[in-house]
């Protein structure tokens, strides 16, 4: 897969167990910005929901990103990162961690 510069998040669930119709929660967007002449990505890996409805996004990018806090950051490679918004799509945390990332890669 190939990294790609915005991360469209849409959280719809189904309205029934079961049920075909879902109805859409919350979205969100997210862009990478890039740092000096070097390019910019985001190239999220994995998403879980806990059973409160927390959203954990994990990835990784390259360049600055802002998802809705304190802006993460890269230096000179791509880091790993992971966010949580709460069942309502609010922000709730976010963190970078340096980290060597290749595809087929897990968060």
């Amino acid at each position: 897969m190939r990294p790609i510069g915005t991360i469209l998040l849409l959280l719809c669930l189904p309205t029934a167990p079961r049920a075909a119709d879902t109805v859409h929660l919350w979205s969100l967007s997210f862009r990478a910005t890039p740092i000096g002449q070097n390019p910019s990505f985001v190239f999220p890996i994995g998403m879980a929901v806990d059973r409160l409805g927390n959203v954990f996004i994990g990835g990784a990018f390259f360049g600055s990103m802002n998802f809705g806090a304190d802006s993460l950051r890269t230096d000179d490679t791509p880091d790993a990162f992971v966010v949580c918004f709460d069942s309502l799509g609010v922000h709730r945390w976010s963190r970078s961690f340096a980290a060597r990332i290749s595809t087929g890669s897990t968060v």
